[in-house]
């Protein structure tokens, strides 16, 4: 609460606790409370579409994630969750799209690794394996321990040797 009563951030992070008791009707509540406080909260936007998502409002989770975007062009995590809620719709040039975005932006090294790999792992998906694996090598190239990178990039290695 801040000293006036509630506000956006508490309202936000009580949203965050029940999300993450699964309680995603009452996170999309304080979500919603959150913003009525501060329609820009882009934070909030973005959390709402992850609640909605987990609701199985697609529609609605797609259109939070695009709010949140537009408040914020370089907000990572809402352009990763616009592209992971894409690839699950199968929309997977649009899913490529925001890892293209999110490439652009100033990342840590981790995070381009994470990125780096999803695009592979999209790019797989639509039977483009060779320039999956690019993308594969690209990631190893910052951390060539990285063992999830290793494992899918050798899952698509032995796919391609068949």
């Amino acid at each position: 609460m801040g000293l006036l009563g509630p506000d956006k951030h508490s309202a936000y992070k009580k949203g965050l606790k029940k999300m993450d008791k699964g309680d995603f009707s009452g996170a999309n509540q304080e979500f919603e409370r959150s913003i009525t406080f501060d329609p820009e909260f882009a934070s909030a936007w973005c959390d709402r579409g992850v609640a909605q998502q987990n609701l199985g409002n697609e529609e609605e989770s797609m259109r939070c994630y695009e709010k949140s975007i537009e408040l914020d062009p370089d907000f990572i995590r809402a352009w990763h969750n616009k592209s992971a809620l894409l690839y699950k719709m199968e929309d997977f040039k649009g899913a490529l799209e925001c890892m293209d975005r999110i490439l652009d932006m100033k990342l840590k090294d981790v995070d381009r690794v994470n990125i780096l790999n999803n695009k592979a792992m999209i790019l797989s998906r639509t039977g483009s394996y060779t320039e999956a694996l690019e993308y594969y090598n690209k990631a190893l190239d910052i951390d060539p321990s990285n063992g999830v990178v290793l494992e899918n990039k050798m899952e698509l290695e032995e796919k391609l040797t068949k």
